[in-house]
């Protein structure tokens, strides 16, 4: 009884779907002067999902993602990449960090936000 158990547990997990890979979405950013496009001051995606941030720079310096510590560092018409899984939900402000600018804890405003919404 065990043995036709045990197959019948191996038969069942064979048919069972395959579990789909799913690929990061990308979400390029432009920095132009320190700045970003209008079109790109708010990037909305959802909880649970894996996003590839791809950011460009006309020059050298950090891009940082607050709340999920990602700091990037840029070098003009390079692009950086990193891969996240949005596991927090909430508003998420990134910065960017000139080469030439001095360490400062105070920040000016966020270059753009990540809005990662509740599944």
């Amino acid at each position: 009884m065990r043995t036709r158990r045990a197959v019948l547990a191996l038969l069942v997990a064979s048919c069972a779907a395959p579990a789909l890979s799913q690929e990061p979405r990308r979400l390029d950013i432009q920095v132009v002067g320190g700045a970003v496009a209008p079109t790109q001051r708010v990037a909305k995606a959802v909880r649970g999902e894996t996003l590839l941030l791809r950011v460009t720079s006309d020059r050298p310096g950090a891009l940082h993602l607050h709340g999920y510590d990602i700091e990037l560092a840029l070098k003009p018409g390079v692009a950086a990449e990193a891969t996240v899984t949005l596991r927090a939900a909430g508003r998420f402000a990134a910065y960017f960090h000139a080469a030439d600018e001095k360490p400062s804890k105070r920040h000016g405003p966020a270059l753009f936000h990540l809005d990662v919404l509740p599944k």
